[in-house]
């Protein structure tokens, strides 16, 4: 599994989003926030930079 971050960009009104993109391992793609919605953050790439890091560690198991 991979979480990687998507990118849109909203041309009515110059807008850039960011998402994540969950890939798992059969190949198959789920995007995790719909782009072009309205997430805190989601149009600041070094906001979203930080997400898949802290996604990875909410979904690992603790050791």
């Amino acid at each position: 599994m991979q979480v990687r971050i998507g990118y849109l960009v909203k041309k009515s009104n110059f807008a850039n989003f960011y998402s994540l993109v969950l890939e798992l391992r059969n190949g198959k793609e789920y995007p995790l926030f719909a782009p072009g919605r309205f997430f805190p953050g989601a149009s600041n790439c070094s906001t979203v930079e930080g997400w898949p890091v802290r996604l990875k560690q909410y979904i690992q198991p603790s050791a």
